[in-house]
């Protein structure tokens, strides 16, 4: 009893209801901040835009400007014409100066910026998650084959697997960019709001790309295993390994990877057990764990600090092999892939509430296009769904 009552102090203390409210307001601000960089980085791009035109103009105007004072020059300097050529001459010169001046006239610089118009939607404060709106989606993008249906979002883009193209599309479901894909079979992927890049896991290689997708790159500096899953907090990379009984390593973010932390079974898992997928959300950590030997199916979601588990929500045990996946929501509430099940889950109340929903193609992974989108990658498709809370 005891411990009991000592673990229930623990977790009372470690509640801070002024630091969830400058949590809250930090993402507010941070949205604020890279908003405006987005603004002014646009600005800059159409400013050069500008220049390189009026370039264009100011040679286009000078060119003409040459060519009426070579009229004025030829109507100054006329001689040894008879009066009627000089009639002549003189009366199409004029013409001539009088057309090229209206030419001159019409120069200029359209430019014709549209106001910013702010979805409201795209923060939502205290609303909740609805299952239902997962009955339609919005847009689809069909799965070329041979693709990976691994994805990672950050509040614009959506980056994926298209073979053999690694493939950026917007919020539209519109593609602005594809590079090709050439190394090996993509495992995971993850975006770091801090750094601004995605990172990229294969089996045995981690890759970072820019936001753009125009540099991918190899990270060397990370230790030799075959990795899994990963996931990113604001100061840090976390990797799962595929094994059974999986470890998960920590490399910071800040320090050119350096390894922070490494745990191992029984802290991750069982001997036994298998992690399906890592999710980072507000200083927790959340494993999707299957027993290879008992077939059962675990959501553990750890505290990072101490990575005791805080609570977990059992599955229906399956001996299907079919990845299942987690996805954060607000107020530390989850979803749930099964895809062996086809199922979505809805997890509230620390694993005590559950609503599930039954889907037509197997669920992969999911993840967050903004606050108010959310894309699901299943077998066939990757599917955008319109979240109004």
């Amino acid at each position: 009893m005891t411990n009991t009552v000592n673990s229930y102090i623990s977790q009372m203390n470690e509640l801070n209801i002024e630091q969830i409210h400058r949590d809250a307001q930090n993402k507010l601000s941070y949205w604020r901040n890279d908003s405006h960089r987005r603004i002014n980085e646009f600005y800059q791009e159409k400013l050069e835009e500008l220049q390189d035109y009026i370039s264009e103009v100011k040679a286009l105007y000078e060119t003409k400007m040459r060519t009426i004072e070579d009229y004025l020059n030829q109507l100054v300097n006329q001689q040894d014409m008879s009066e009627e050529d000089s009639r002549l001459f003189i009366h199409s010169k004029n013409q001539a100066i009088q057309q090229t001046l209206e030419e001159l006239k019409q120069i200029c610089v359209q430019i014709n910026p549209h106001p910013i118009i702010i979805d409201e939607s795209e923060i939502c404060i205290g609303k909740k998650f609805n299952l239902k709106k997962l009955a339609h989606y919005s847009s689809q993008i069909p799965y070329a084959e041979s693709s990976s249906a691994a994805i990672a979002t950050n509040n614009e883009f959506i980056l994926l697997h298209q073979h053999p193209n690694l493939c950026l599309f917007n919020r539209s479901a519109q593609l602005i960019r594809q590079c090709p894909w050439t190394d090996e079979w993509i495992r995971d992927m993850s975006w770091s709001a801090t750094l601004k890049l995605f990172f990229i896991i294969t089996s045995s290689k981690v890759f970072f790309a820019d936001e753009q997708i125009m540099s991918i790159a190899i990270a060397d500096n990370f230790c030799r295993q075959t990795w899994f899953s990963c996931t990113c907090s604001d100061r840090s990379l976390y990797l799962s390994t595929c094994e059974w009984g999986s470890s998960i390593f920590e490399f910071s973010l800040q320090q050119q990877s350096t390894l922070v932390h490494q745990w191992k079974p029984p802290t991750t898992c069982k001997p036994s057990e298998g992690i399906n997928d890592i999710q980072y959300s507000n200083g927790t950590l959340a494993l999707m764990i299957k027993d290879n030997q008992a077939h059962e199916r675990n959501l553990v979601v750890k505290s990072i600090r101490t990575f005791d588990t805080i609570w977990s929500f059992s599955l229906e045990s399956s001996t299907n092999i079919r990845l299942m996946t987690c996805c954060p929501l607000k107020n530390n509430e989850w979803l749930i892939m099964d895809g062996a099940q086809l199922q979505i889950y809805h997890v509230t109340g620390r694993g005590k509430n559950v609503e599930k929903m039954n889907f037509d193609s197997v669920p992969y992974r999911a993840s967050f296009l903004g606050s108010s989108m959310l894309v699901v990658a299943t077998e066939l498709s990757l599917n955008f769904y319109s979240i109004w809370f």
